[in-house]
């Protein structure tokens, strides 16, 4: 299923005069979305039809449950043509899977503000292949393990005693996709417990005991560590599927 059959199966139950306004917007083929050259246009083009034809199964689930919603209208007039201009303009076409995860989320959620669906795919465009891949790998896995058994939460103790050029080259990748995911809001700093000696105050002496409240934990910034932050456990459930294979 290339890009032009997907329009027009998702259109194809739609009143004509309800089609009519979004043609404009979602009419490739047409002009709507200028490219530099017909060359690029017919290249770009090649890549997202291959893309999707690997996705046909989804972009049927997608449709049916368009077709099917109450929302319908709204679905395919303010928030298809956002889905279509993201799918397009993207320079990674791997990413047209993460990008219908989104969808389908909205339709399955009935998700009716704009400016939401616009903030997630605003922090998804600014994410490279490779940090989403970082992410996952290093942030959502670890935490979906630890939520299914806490038991599964493991250090890594690893400790190398020679590091290669290439060593420091990764790990300046890394730090590099961490400070980005942290200024997009995805990650946060890790806060950790400052562990205080008991007072004197609190252990039991020879005079009689008397209790005494507990003093309220306190915590420290530890900006060499990262955890994923409220928002960013919003954007893995907008964008990752339920069955996210470990």
């Amino acid at each position: 299923m290339d890009i032009n059959e997907w329009i027009d199966k998702l259109y194809s139950f739609l009143p004509e005069k309800a089609v009519e306004p979004v043609q404009a917007v979602v009419e490739v083929g047409g002009g709507a979305m200028p490219f530099v050259s017909s060359a690029l246009n017919y290249l770009k083009f090649r890549k997202i039809n291959k893309e999707l034809s690997s996705l046909k199964e989804q972009l049927t689930t997608i449709t049916e449950k368009a077709n099917a919603s109450q929302n319908e209208l709204f679905i395919k007039q303010e928030v298809f043509p956002i889905i279509l201009n993201r799918i397009v303009n993207d320079e990674q076409s791997e990413k047209i899977k993460i990008i219908l995860n989104g969808f389908e989320y909205i339709i399955d959620n009935e998700i009716l503000n704009l400016d939401k669906i616009f903030h997630f795919y605003d922090v998804l465009a600014e994410m490279r292949l490779n940090e989403i891949v970082h992410f996952t790998e290093k942030y959502v896995e670890p935490m979906m393990k630890f939520e299914q058994d806490p038991n599964n939460l493991r250090l890594n103790l690893s400790l190398k005693l020679e590091y290669s050029e290439e060593d420091f080259e990764n790990e300046d990748l890394e730090r590099y996709m961490n400070n980005k995911l942290f200024r997009l809001g995805i990650l946060e700093y890790v806060k950790d417990r400052i562990v205080e000696p008991p007072s004197p105050y609190s252990l039991q002496s020879s005079m009689p005991f008397k209790w005494q409240p507990p003093e309220p934990d306190r915590y420290e910034t530890n900006t060499d560590k990262y955890q994923i932050s409220n928002f960013g456990k919003r954007f893995v459930k907008f964008f990752y599927e339920e069955d996210t294979k470990e």
